[in-house]
């Protein structure tokens, strides 16, 4: 499908710049549901350099350039950004260049191909928002929007240079489409932003080239014409794909989303012992541990023991009297704790699993019910659920394993 006029003038822009390449064997172009991407117009090997993106291109739309920006013209904005995000750097840049991109003269041609809309669960309706209730990612964009609103009214008070709505678009554009890697600058780069993602083994390599001050993408194999060329946007978990790029599938996830234990305990929560209260509290305290969680505690289903402290408070929350003064004299705790925890532990799976109003089985029979496939965002969020549900239901298998294995 033929790009509009903007696209390929845009397309002149980057092909015109020093120190950058567009490949002639690449073109821009429309895919049906994933909007603009790059296709191969001709035969391309692997190993061949597709784009080259010097930083005379990305300079101006950069976190640096941002920055560098605000300190020659609006200093005092600059240092309530800095204090208001103290350590985070990442997040002092992204207000930066989010408030520069806005403040971007309207006319310019790149600022002209951005998108006005981005479809992305920040501003979907609640209806749409209903097919992720009891999903954890929902709390996370709901506590997005309340995150964005506060900082927007401490950074900007009560005479703004750019309002509400238009921060919080730049702040999601970032998201979608700048840079984010490691020991490389962050930016949006023209031209780059329309690569595609896909998982697969044959989606291009790209890289920041530092000696160059470029970023590159290469092919990682051969190319027919007509092929989609494709970028990998990072190891993420679905949840991640969903609100940050609008998309999500179980297939193009490379990490699994940690389970969040959102439910209020504490050592006080049993009183059926008093006793055994105060030495649960007494032993956490000499640990320098909390008393209560309100807190939710994060389960890693690929990595159980991430957070050892984690399992540590729950240990103890579970414990009987033997089991802690165990622990107190030997330093370790008997396999019954384990069982007890993961016993607690399951049954918090069931409870969140008796919550949805679809089963998993109902979930994946929607996906691939060829005769009525689902919108793509709709097909997103059933992906995300049903990811969740897999990842509490393989949590209820484990817990079945160790107490099987303690009746062997």
């Amino acid at each position: 499908m033929v790009v509009g006029r903007l696209e390929q003038a845009l397309v002149q822009l980057v092909q015109g710049t020093r120190g950058c390449f567009v490949s002639p064997k690449i073109r821009v172009t429309r895919f049906p549901s994933m909007g603009l991407g790059v296709q191969a117009v001709a035969p391309i090997p692997a190993g061949e350099t597709l784009f080259v993106a010097s930083s005379d291109l990305w300079r101006d739309v950069s976190a640096a350039g941002a920055r560098a920006s605000a300190m020659a013209e609006a200093p005092a904005f600059l240092e309530r950004v800095d204090t208001y995000c103290q350590k985070n750097r990442r997040m002092a840049d992204a207000v930066l260049l989010a408030t520069h991109v806005v403040m971007k003269d309207p006319n310019d041609l790149y600022v002209s191909t951005l998108p006005p809309q981005i479809d992305v669960p920040m501003y979907w309706s609640e209806r749409r928002l209903d097919e992720l209730r009891h999903c954890d990612v929902l709390d996370t964009i709901q506590d997005g929007r309340a995150f964005y609103r506060n900082m927007y009214s401490h950074l900007f008070g009560a005479q703004p240079i750019v309002s509400p709505a238009e921060f919080q678009w730049a702040l999601t554009l970032l998201m979608s489409r700048a840079t984010s890697g490691a020991n490389q600058p962050f930016t949006l780069i023209p031209y780059f932003e329309w690569f595609n993602h896909s998982a697969s083994a044959s989606a291009c390599h790209h890289e920041y080239v530092a000696n160059d001050d470029a970023f590159v993408v290469t092919a990682t194999a051969d190319h027919a014409p007509g092929d989609q060329l494709f970028i990998n946007y990072g190891n993420h978990t679905q949840s991640t794909f969903l609100r940050h790029y609008g998309f999500a599938s179980m297939a193009q996830a490379t990490v699994l989303d940690p389970l969040q234990i959102k439910q209020d305990v504490a050592i006080t929560d049993d009183v059926s012992n008093p006793d055994l209260t105060q030495a649960k509290i007494s032993w956490l305290q000499s640990k320098e541990m909390p008393t209560a969680k309100s807190v939710p505690l994060t389960i890693h289903i690929e990595h159980l023991d991430k957070h050892p402290m984690e399992w540590e408070w729950l240990r103890v929350y579970v414990a009987s009297a033997d089991e802690l003064a165990h622990r107190q004299r030997h330093g370790q705790w008997q396999p019954s704790n384990q069982r007890r925890v993961w016993a607690w532990v399951a049954a918090y799976c069931q409870s969140r699993l008796a919550k949805y109003r679809t089963t998993a089985e109902e979930d994946y029979d929607l996906l691939r019910n060829e005769e009525a496939p689902l919108e793509t965002w709709r097909a997103s969020c059933v992906h995300v659920r049903l990811g969740e549900k897999m990842i509490l239901k393989s949590l209820l298998d484990v817990n079945a394993q160790i107490q099987a294995d303690s009746r062997s």
